[in-house]
């Protein structure tokens, strides 16, 4: 079986959260993801956007966010 991938137009402007971009034949073992995002004031998109006098908070009490087991510490640095 031949494969066949033209990118002539292929734009990528961000890849993020555990995301990724395959092509073909993938088996990804083993993958984790952990992460943790805060925003007081999420995401500003557009062109000429202003925010006068933004008072934003954020307020954080979680004792714990995510559990981690402690033998995958060492795998997350």
């Amino acid at each position: 079986m031949s494969e066949y991938l033209n990118l002539q137009n292929l734009h990528v402007q961000t890849v993020a959260n555990s995301s990724g971009i395959n092509y073909g034949r993938n088996l990804q073992i083993g993958a984790k993801s952990i992460s943790k995002i805060n925003q007081g004031c999420g995401t500003l998109g557009g062109d000429g956007n202003v925010l006068p006098a933004s008072l934003n908070t954020v307020v954080d009490d979680d004792l714990l966010d995510s559990y981690v087991p402690v033998n995958q510490v060492s795998q997350i640095k």
